[in-house]
């Protein structure tokens, strides 16, 4: 049997584009290699409650996001809370933007006559991309670029500003993180029910769901310039006229080495350690969001994600979710290659160095992920929606969402894009590609 469209990823990319395709009659089929569907928006369960892997809100700036929870009329269950992020310097928390606390950071004042300016002229028309640190610095100076915004981007993308892209840093800026509401839906934690949406409207559409299924190989016609079949762990192959790749490029990259080009050999991922610790131990930490920008630490971020949603855990267990993110260069020796308790030892010794606070547990998880994010790097592009070789594969995820903030809502709206560039393609005329 021949399928019109085999989705290759079960993450919110690939849920949504094989939704897209058979909403509009196609029959299609949705590979996913784990024993569940969500990839990053994916959660574990505790003491009879989901948790999130890892820190994830809805920004109320996400309108990609918002317009989904809309369409699958979850919207109206979303409350809302003003959050202020902290930064950790010295011996000090403070949300910068307050004026009183900006105030007194213990930072030079040039500092902050740099970081004001930044504010003050984020917004302003950019005609060329260029490095965030040359954009950084115009603006602020070489002082509040080492002492503020080198160590904020470290610890937040494994990367100081001369390896971002300043257009990308602008859009996340623009998002507003640092003092923006975020958005949580009370007694459930938000992503299981957004995933659990798509799978039922999955399944309503007809599409066919494999788990477990890791795909081994992607096999060409002769003349190399399309997918003709795919073939499964099991051994099983699967033949469609057109095939959406929703996963990273180096994952493509080593079940189809046809796939491989310039543009996608060039996007590196950022890895990242989550662990989430559940303790009834008093923390000093009242921020939902706090960055620990100097000294430095094991984790570059704590979210506190029982202050925005209380009912993730039991009554009085606070749910402290520390995140280490990685670069792509130092990934061999960095703490991905830790055995998850070793990582969370060194989470909690390094947390009673900075707090004093010793942390009893309750209980603990880790998760290591080496392919979290693309690195949105100066002069990156989006490769083409449609590859430009293997004229029946279409690619969706994060790596094509450049410049705006990748998002579950960018990750969703990358994969639509993906299934509507299919039914634009020759690969919808069914008849005629089957003829050739």
């Amino acid at each position: 049997m021949t399928h019109d469209t085999v989705v290759i990823g079960g993450g919110m990319a690939g849920m949504a584009a094989a939704l897209t395709l058979a909403e509009h009659g196609q029959r299609v089929v949705l590979l996913e290699a784990n024993a569940h569907l969500g990839g990053l928006a994916s959660s574990f369960e505790r003491e009879g409650r989901l948790v999130p892997l890892g820190y994830h809100h809805i920004l109320s700036s996400d309108a990609q996001l918002l317009s989904f929870l809309g369409q699958f009329n979850l919207l109206s269950r979303v409350h809302w809370k003003r959050i202020e992020m902290g930064f950790s310097i010295d011996d000090t928390v403070l949300g910068l933007s307050n004026p009183r606390d900006f105030l007194r950071a213990p930072l030079p004042w040039r500092v902050k006559v740099g970081m004001a300016a930044r504010i003050a002229t984020a917004w302003w028309p950019q005609t060329k991309d260029e490095p965030a640190s040359e954009w950084l610095r115009r603006l602020t100076g070489d002082e509040a670029l080492d002492a503020f915004f080198n160590p904020l981007t470290q610890i937040k993308f494994g990367l100081p500003t001369s390896g971002l892209s300043a257009a990308w840093l602008r859009a996340r800026l623009a998002a507003g993180e640092a003092g923006s509401r975020y958005g949580y839906m009370p007694n459930e934690d938000w992503v299981s029910v957004l995933v659990s949406a798509l799978e039922e409207r999955l399944h309503s559409a007809g599409v066919e769901i494999r788990l477990s299924s890791p795909v081994t190989e992607l096999m060409t016609t002769a003349s190399r310039q399309r997918i003709q079949s795919i073939q499964l762990r099991s051994g099983e192959r699967l033949r469609a006229r057109c095939f959406v790749a929703a996963i990273p490029p180096p994952v493509l990259s080593t079940i189809a080495p046809e796939a491989r080009s310039p543009a996608l050999e060039a996007i590196e991922y950022t890895g990242v350690v989550s662990t989430v610790i559940a303790t009834r131990t008093p923390v000093p930490l009242d921020r939902y969001w706090t960055n620990f920008l100097r000294p430095a630490y094991s984790f570059g971020g704590i979210f506190r994600l029982d202050l925005l949603n209380d009912s993730l855990g039991h009554p009085g267990v606070k749910l402290l979710n520390f995140c280490t993110h990685v670069a792509p260069r130092n990934k061999a020796n960095s703490m991905l290659a830790w055995e998850p308790s070793a990582i969370e030892d060194r989470y909690m010794k390094d947390f009673e160095t900075r707090f004093g606070v010793s942390i009893t547990p309750e209980w603990v998880h880790t998760s290591r992920i080496p392919l979290y994010s693309p690195v949105f790097v100066d002069g990156y592009t989006n490769p083409p929606v449609r590859h430009d070789r293997l004229l029946n594969l279409f690619l969706a995820g994060n790596h094509r969402t450049f410049p705006v903030l990748a998002t579950t809502g960018s990750a969703m709206g990358s994969g639509v894009e993906a299934a509507y560039a299919v039914l634009n393609s020759d690969g919808a005329n069914l008849r005629a590609i089957e003829a050739a």
